[in-house]
C-alpha cells in the first residue's frame, strides 16, 4: 500500500461533473453535454461523443454515489440526444455562440456514434431506445464493403476533411468496436464491430508504436474493454500491458507523459495522462503489471492533479498554457483514473463490473 496525495481527489472531480454548468439549462440544446466550458465558465458547444461519455460515466458514479443530481444529468442528456437525432445524424458539435466553421461537422464519425450507443446501453426509457436505434442505423450506414466500420462518411457538399487520426483508419477503432460490442445491438451492427475488432486486435506487435498517444491509448482501452471474463481476455490484457510499458518508457521526470509517442517534446495534455493512469491502474489491479508499478503510476496521478482548475474541473493543458478552458471529457477521464488509483492505493482488487462503466 502506498500513500496517495489528496490535494485534488476524485470526489472533487465527481462533484464538478455533477454540479458544474456543463449542460445548457434552456434552449434547443438543453441537456446536451458540453465539450468544455470557456473562460467565462459557459458551455462552448455540446457534443454527442462527450454526452455518451458522461452517460457511461454516470454508471461509474452510481456504483458509489447516486441521487437527484446524477439522475438529472442522465435524464437531460438522454432528452437532448432524443431531440437532435431525427431523420439524419446531427452535427458533430453544436456551437452555442459565434464560432468558426468546424471541419468535424462535415462528416459523421463512427467513434462518436459508438460512444453514444454505449452511453445509452442499459437505459430502457422510450427516448433512450429511440436514440439508440437511430445511432445504430447511422453506424450501419458506415459499414464498408469489407465489413469493417469506416471512421467516418462525409456529409453532402462537405469540404475535404483534414488528415487526422480520427479521419484515418487505425488501431483506435478497437475502442469503437468494443463500445458497440458492450451494448445490446442488432446482429448486423454487432457483426461489423466484430470484423473491425478482428482487423485491429493484432495490430501490435506487427506494427511499430508511433504518433499521438491519445488514439494509441484508445487502442489499449479497446483491448481491455472488448468483454469476456478476465481469464478469457488474458491475451489481450497481456498485450495491453506490453504496450503500456512501452508508453511508460516515455514518462518524463515530472511524472507526466508527452502527448506523442514519437516526440518527447510534445506538450502533455490531461486526457492522455488520465487515460494512461486509468489503464495502468486497471492492469495493476488485475495482476498484469507488478504492484510496485503503483509508484510510477503515482507520478502520473500527481501530474494529473496539476491540471486541476480552481473551479473543480480539469483543464486540457496546464494552467500556464492555452487553451484555458475547463474540459469535460478530460475531467471524466481524470475522475475515473483518480478514483481507480485511490482504491488501488488502498489495496482494492479489480471489480470486473467496472469495465462496463469506463468512458
Amino acid at each position: 500500500m502506498m500513500p496517495c496525495l489528496a490535494a485534488v481527489n476524485s470526489d472533487d472531480l465527481r462533484d464538478w461533473l455533477l454540479f458544474a454548468p456543463i449542460q445548457p439549462p434552456h434552449g434547443p440544446h438543453r441537456g446536451g453535454v458540453a465539450g468544455w466550458l470557456d473562460e467565462a465558465g459557459r458551455p462552448a458547444f455540446v457534443y454527442g461523443e462527450i454526452t455518451g461519455y458522461v452517460l457511461t460515466c454516470a454508471r461509474f458514479i452510481a456504483r458509489h454515489h447516486d441521487g437527484v443530481p446524477l439522475r438529472r444529468r442522465v435524464d437531460g442528456a438522454v432528452a437532448w440526444l432524443d431531440a437532435v437525432w431525427h431523420d439524419a445524424p446531427p452535427p458533430t458539435r453544436h456551437y452555442l455562440g459565434p464560432a468558426e466553421p468546424d471541419w468535424r461537422n462535415d462528416a459523421v464519425f463512427s467513434f462518436d456514434g459508438a460512444m453514444i450507443v454505449r452511453g445509452l446501453s442499459g437505459l430502457e426509457t422510450a427516448p433512450a431506445r429511440r436514440t439508440r436505434e437511430a445511432a445504430e442505423n447511422t453506424l450501419l450506414a458506415l459499414v464498408a464493403p469489407d465489413g469493417t466500420l469506416r471512421t467516418h462518411v462525409p456529409r453532402a457538399n462537405a469540404a475535404t476533411l483534414p488528415d487526422r487520426w480520427s479521419t484515418t483508419a487505425g488501431p483506435f477503432q478497437l475502442k469503437t468496436a468494443a463500445a458497440i460490442l458492450s451494448a445490446q445491438t442488432a446482429a448486423p451492427l454487432r457483426a461489423a464491430a466484430e470484423t473491425t475488432a478482428r482487423r485491429w486486435i493484432g495490430w501490435y506487435p506487427a506494427h511499430e508504436l508511433t504518433g499521438e498517444l491519445h488514439p494509441l491509448l484508445y487502442h489499449v482501452e479497446g483491448l481491455l474493454l472488448l468483454g469476456g471474463a478476465l481469464a478469457e481476455a488474458a491475451p489481450r490484457w497481456r498485450l495491453a500491458a506490453e504496450i503500456f510499458d512501452e508508453i511508460m518508457a516515455r514518462q518524463r521526470s515530472d511524472g507526466d507523459l508527452p502527448s506523442s509517442f514519437s516526440d518527447e517534446r510534445a506538450e502533455p495534455r490531461s486526457d492522455v495522462t488520465a487515460q494512461a493512469l486509468r489503464i495502468g491502474t486497471l492492469l495493476v489491479q488485475a495482476g498484469y503489471l507488478p504492484g510496485r508499478r503503483l509508484r510510477r503510476l503515482g507520478g502520473l496521478a500527481d501530474a494529473l492533479r496539476g491540471y486541476a482548475d480552481p473551479s473543480g474541473g480539469v483543464r486540457f493543458r496546464r494552467a500556464d498554457s492555452a487553451p484555458r478552458h475547463v474540459n469535460v471529457w478530460c475531467t471524466v477521464f481524470a475522475y475515473q483514473a483518480l478514483s481507480l488509483f485511490e482504491r488501488a492505493c488502498e489495496g482494492a482488487a479489480i471489480d470486473e463490473r467496472v469495465l462496463g462503466t469506463i468512458a
